[in-house]
């Protein structure tokens, strides 16, 4: 039982199974969708053996292994003041957006709670069009209007392209990295160790 925020499963899921099925081809995996808040309770409540997720571990009484260090992204329609003041590929303070228009993920997201963390720390409160549980619904968005989003460097990329400007957040005190993690003492079977390595073997790219 394997948990996983829904913003991952399109990353992970076609990497992990083929791989994962040579291996062990009469292991059944089973799949948890939810946003990164609920799935560290999940594991605790035993609803699942891992949970794959954006976080900071704080649980003491979870088990963390980092599989992707992360950083949080803007992503800005070429429309958008921001790019009239700085090329794309400049690191920004989030106070440089203050004035955008927001395509926010929702609440129960990593990224989201990184976003208002940095709303706060900077005083700030700007317009947000919208909030919807998908990055990618976010991203061709902000591609197709006037608008900007916050969202992990890894997932900035949109059909192999950028049709926006990128510019990584400076001035960010606490990001959330790429973490799969379980039950603190809990015992691996042979099956459940190769479903961590190969989560560690996964391309960082």
């Amino acid at each position: 039982h394997i948990g996983i925020a829904i913003q991952r499963a399109m990353e992970i899921v076609p990497y992990l199974y083929p791989k994962f099925l040579e291996e062990y081809p009469y292991v059944k995996l089973e799949f948890y969708e939810k946003g990164s808040t609920a799935l560290e309770k999940s594991i605790l409540e035993q609803k699942v053996d891992f949970a794959c997720l954006a976080t900071v571990p704080q649980n003491p009484n979870l088990t963390y292994e980092l599989i992707k260090e992360e950083y949080p992204v803007l992503l800005a329609n070429k429309q958008c003041m921001i790019v009239n003041k700085y090329p794309p590929g400049t690191p920004v303070d989030i106070w440089e957006a203050r004035e955008e228009t927001f395509i926010s993920c929702k609440q129960g997201h990593g990224i989201r709670k990184t976003q208002d963390i940095l709303f706060l720390s900077r005083g700030i409160s700007p317009k947000i069009a919208f909030e919807i549980d998908s990055v990618e619904v976010a991203k061709r968005t902000v591609a197709a209007s006037k608008s900007v989003t916050v969202c992990p460097d890894t997932f900035a990329a949109l059909d192999g392209g950028y049709p926006y400007c990128v510019y990584p957040l400076k001035n960010v005190d606490v990001s959330r990295h790429f973490y799969v993690c379980y039950r603190k003492g809990s015992y691996l079977n042979q099956y459940q160790k190769g479903f961590l390595r190969i989560l560690h073997e996964m391309p960082k790219a």
